[in-house]
């Protein structure tokens, strides 16, 4: 008995990842949101969204920022922020902020698996960039699903 011809699943690699077409779409969507955040807010270097295992799924960079790098270490330090903040008490890790003499850099939980991590220049506006980064992890949350 035959099962009838097999259908072919087709995917992309995105970031070195297989990814299905709706996820393809999705994470499309979610290069534009990347894209629009950089524009609106000059300041910003660069807008990456990473797995928590610490690769680079999409990004939008000016020259020079490695974005795999940003990646990889801000998805280090979300995760030890994340058990941290529950060890103490206080439930789960919404942003994170680390602010140096060169700038900053936020992440921002954007669903299951995945961070919005933005790097800015010393200069940017503190509480402009916090606001831009929630409300570009709200759009990709809503993209990712």
């Amino acid at each position: 008995m035959s099962a009838g011809p097999r259908r072919k699943l087709s995917a992309r690699t995105i970031g070195g990842l297989w990814a299905r077409p709706r996820e393809v779409s999705r994470l499309a969507d979610a290069q534009s949101i990347l894209q629009q955040l950089r524009q609106r807010n000059p300041d910003i270097t660069a807008a990456v969204i990473a797995s928590t295992d610490g690769l680079a799924v999409h990004e939008d960079a000016a020259g020079g920022v490695d974005t795999e790098a940003l990646a990889a270490m801000s998805a280090d330090i979300a995760v030890r922020a994340a058990r941290m903040a529950e060890d103490i008490g206080q439930g789960a890790t919404q942003q994170l902020l680390v602010q140096s003499d060169g700038g900053y850099v936020v992440a921002s939980r954007v669903g299951d698996g995945f961070c919005l991590v933005v790097s800015a220049k010393a200069e940017a506006s503190l509480g402009l960039l916090l606001m831009s980064v929630r409300k570009a992890a709200a759009e990709v949350s809503v993209d990712l699903g």
